[in-house]
């Protein structure tokens, strides 16, 4: 069930904040890939809630993490850093910070939604666009 919650938070925060294409679990190589070789604040910011939307959701929950993984967020920072595609100046742990408590007011804010998401993903037959037609439908 966790694996299904997470995902759900996952999928809903990257279609709720716009982002181009949004997978049931993000990972730092795939937001880098969105991000582009020179990355906007908002786009940065964007893609670490995206990226950190199941984490807020297990924490929600549960005291300990199984299926959320936050050091993708710090991974994703790590690479556009290194390549020189993003600075603003602020440590990778308060950028996580933020990104977090942004998620957390997300999913916590339509949290019905994401638990209906999480069953339609326990069941086992949701398609992406079949998800899409449920969150349009909440």
């Amino acid at each position: 069930r966790r694996d299904a919650e997470v995902e759900a938070a996952s999928f809903f925060a990257g279609y709720a904040l716009g982002l181009p294409c949004f997978a049931f679990a993000p990972t730092a190589v795939e937001a880098a890939a969105f991000a582009g070789a020179d990355a906007s604040e908002a786009r940065v910011r964007s893609l670490l809630v995206w990226l950190v939307a199941g984490v807020a959701q297990e924490r929600r929950k549960h005291r300990r993490l199984v299926a959320a993984d936050p050091r993708q967020a710090y991974a994703f920072l790590k690479l556009l850093r290194g390549r020189g595609a993003y600075s603003d100046g602020v440590d990778d742990a308060a950028a996580v910070r933020w990104a977090l408590n942004d998620a957390a007011k997300l999913v916590e804010g339509r949290a019905a939604a994401v638990e209906e998401l999480a069953d339609f993903f326990e069941s086992g037959v949701a398609t992406a666009g079949d998800v899409v037609g449920r969150i349009e439908g909440l």
